[in-house]
């Protein structure tokens, strides 16, 4: 199969060194210059998320000597489907790209000035929405989707020429049946694999990106809705896996499962010890995982964007335990959670259908802590009290507390909150024996406001 891509060919001219005899300092004929190519994708990511597959890349900023900014016009994503067989031979580029097709051609734009670009420190800061024109610019995350068609995930078999299917029809006819009989070699799972080649404004070619694959294979069933509740620190997400979860596997030993066999006088012969060898050299398939997603729908100026994103996941590794502490609880703030179970197949994840979507809006219901380190002081027609801050980061103020005799309800000395860890009280009588105590209040509305503290005495002087 021919494909759309760009020669990269150049034509090397050889030059021919004049060498002058005692010619010291003389100049010969002017060298070629260097062949400066675009620096190769590095930065190729890849997921399928149902019957999409999101490809996502970074924008090379220089070239291949270390010069920017890159000499590079384009970058074309190429796609092939496989079912790769044991013994298949590998394929090099040229044959790869002879039948694969063309995904993608990302457009990229010339540097607007002489200025060195810089390296964005996340894939969020350099996501942008492309110009008008639907060039991006050197150092931008672009993501691509691929609709997985029936027609894309047919495996393409580069194994088989079609001109020599008669001759081997031919051939297994007239060769003699051979005992004992070999099975052919078992296909693994097929896949997409993706790669991408940059492109100069003077049709050289890159070196290629790594090739990176999605396997195709059906999804996992989806788990339960979540189910949502929070504390004052962290929304609780949690979920129930589906009837297929794939559960961790006690494995036993190899060591274990001889001393068993060595045990069973049943298990003398050949055939039976193939079989032990068999068993003992099985390959568990790994257990489920799972991915949550935060699904809050964006803002209107995000949507406007109308850049293509890849969904990313909260847990920067996949989850063992179906369960989740989002820790970027904000009071007031609406977060919404859907989960994706995830199989690993042939080393590649496979991730189920979203969940259902759970909703939630936190309320500040969390009152304070009591304050601790109540101290009081006498001093001459007034008591001092003094107290440690609270370590809660929404706690506005304080409430002093008072009264006079054991067992009477304490009254706030003050309608004002307390804003520092202080207070004087003036209002005293001399001899009078006073109780104290402080409460903490939060910036909540209504405000939140905790135990009284421990109460303390003091007498007026």
């Amino acid at each position: 199969m021919n494909n759309p891509r760009v020669s990269c060919a150049g034509l090397l001219v050889a030059l021919l060194v004049v060498v002058v005899p005692n010619g010291c300092g003389k100049r010969g004929l002017p060298l070629a210059p260097l062949l400066v190519l675009p620096e190769p994708v590095t930065e190729l990511l890849v997921r399928r998320f149902e019957d999409r597959s999101y490809i996502q890349l970074l924008v090379p900023l220089g070239n291949s000597d270390g010069s920017q900014p890159a000499d590079l016009e384009h970058l074309e994503v190429y796609g092939l489907t496989t079912q790769p067989r044991d013994g298949d031979r590998p394929l090099s580029l040229d044959d790869w790209l002879d039948a694969a097709t063309l995904v993608a051609t990302i457009s990229v734009r010339p540097s607007e000035s002489n200025e060195v670009a810089a390296e964005p420190e996340t894939a969020v800061d350099a996501l942008v929405a492309p110009r008008a024109d639907g060039s991006w610019a050197q150092g931008d995350v672009v993501v691509i989707v691929e609709t997985l068609t029936p027609e894309i995930m047919v495996p393409v078999d580069l194994e088989r020429d079609e001109d020599d299917e008669g001759d081997e029809a031919d051939d297994e006819r007239s060769a003699p049946a051979l005992a004992p009989l070999v099975s052919p070699p078992i296909p693994q799972p097929p896949r997409r694999t993706y790669v991408v080649i940059g492109v100069s404004s003077r049709g050289r070619e890159s070196s290629p990106s790594p090739r990176v694959a999605v396997v195709l294979v059906p999804s996992p069933d989806e788990p339960s809705r979540p189910m949502v509740t929070y504390t004052e620190t962290a929304i609780d997400v949690s979920w129930i896996p589906p009837a297929s979860v794939r559960l961790p596997v006690q494995q036993t030993s190899d060591d274990e499962v001889l001393e068993t066999v060595a045990n069973l006088e049943v298990l003398e012969t050949v055939a039976n010890l193939e079989v032990l060898e068999t068993v003992a050299n099985l390959e568990w398939p790994m257990p489920s995982r799972y991915e949550i997603y935060d699904v809050t729908p964006r803002s209107a100026a995000t949507v406007s964007l109308a850049v293509e994103t890849m969904p990313e996941a909260l847990n920067e590794s996949l989850l063992s335990n179906p369960s989740y502490p989002d820790e970027r609880i904000e009071f007031g703030v609406e977060r919404c959670y859907a989960v994706r179970l995830v199989d690993i197949v042939d080393s590649m994840e496979v991730r189920s259908p979203a969940s259902g979507i759970k909703c939630v809006t936190p309320v500040d219901t969390f009152a304070p802590t009591a304050p601790t380190g109540v101290t009081v002081i006498a001093d001459v027609g007034a008591i001092n009290l003094v107290w440690n801050e609270n370590p809660e980061p929404d706690v506005v103020g304080y409430v002093v507390l008072r009264g006079v005799a054991t067992g009477e309800t304490l009254q706030p000395l003050s309608a004002d909150l307390v804003e520092e860890t202080t207070y004087r009280d003036t209002m005293v009588q001399l001899g009078e024996r006073y109780i104290y105590a402080v409460e903490a209040v939060d910036a909540a509305e209504p405000p939140n406001v905790s135990q009284a503290s421990v109460p303390v005495v003091e007498t007026a002087r």
